[in-house]
């Protein structure tokens, strides 16, 4: 809900010291440059950062292989590990009945 005050929304906002000012449509870098790309190198660059969020990305992308890989690997041994306890539990099992 909104809060009216001489025609102006939202006024709490404008007199509270620690608020930030509106925020844009476009995102705006470097003084006045938009964030628009003309060419795919200048997407990849992404206005000098592309560095960070390529690399972010990269970082991000290995991290969850490597965490399905090892949930991979711990499934497979949990399945080998229920799979020898019941290879066990039969042989006792037989062995009490004899």
């Amino acid at each position: 809900m909104d809060v009216y005050d001489h025609g102006r929304t939202d006024t709490h906002t404008l007199r509270h010291p620690g608020t930030r000012a509106p925020c844009g449509l476009v995102k705006r870098i470097k003084g006045d440059k938009a964030m628009i790309w003309s060419s795919p190198a200048e997407f990849f660059a992404m206005g000098d950062y592309g560095t960070y969020v390529w690399g972010s990305l990269g970082v991000t992308i290995a991290v969850i292989y490597i965490e399905c890989f090892l949930l991979r690997q711990r499934r497979k041994g949990a399945l080998t590990q229920v799979k020898h306890e019941l290879s066990l539990d039969k042989r006792l099992l037989n062995e009490e009945s004899s």
